[in-house]
């Protein structure tokens, strides 16, 4: 059977983030429909994937995984790992999705001519699929979904 779920972020303001009536078989169906058409295409999120800086960006979680990794950066700034430690994390993260991975380091490494130190965004778009799949491995935001039949209504 085919129900109604309102799908928004967990934690956001109501009137900050998109929300969104879905019609899906369960929750989860919801969530997903809700992730491709909706959450990837956020431009927050969009910034967070393509920021190439080494905090508070998807390549953080490469770059610092580890406390003494995170403490030495807040200390000093700087990363104590490099390219080649980057790369496998960016491969372990994707795991059977080899060309995630290669698109992202090099996306990420690219020598992009019209990159300037007031943009650090990479200027790729990447594909949907690659969008879900960070978002559904990452910790970027959870989405809840509500089943519309259990949310009270009240009539003046």
């Amino acid at each position: 059977m085919r129900n109604k779920y309102l799908i928004g972020y967990v934690e956001s303001q109501f009137e900050e983030k998109e929300f969104c009536i879905v019609v899906a078989t369960n929750p989860e169906e919801a969530i997903g429909k809700f992730i491709e058409e909706i959450a990837v295409s956020d431009d927050l999120f969009s910034d967070h994937v393509r920021d190439r800086s080494v905090n508070m960006s998807f390549a953080s979680h490469f770059w610092m995984q580890t406390e003494e990794e995170q403490s030495e950066f807040d200390r000093t700034g700087k990363i104590i790992i490099n390219k080649i430690d980057f790369e496998k994390r960016v491969h372990k993260f994707f795991g059977e999705h080899n060309d995630y991975a290669d698109l992202f380091i090099k996306s990420y490494f690219a020598n992009d001519d019209s990159q300037n130190d007031d943009d650090p965004r990479i200027n790729v778009d990447f594909p949907k699929k690659m969008l879900v799949y960070i978002w559904l491995h990452s910790s970027y935001a959870d989405i809840k979904a509500f089943h519309l039949d259990e949310i009270k209504e009240i009539e003046s």
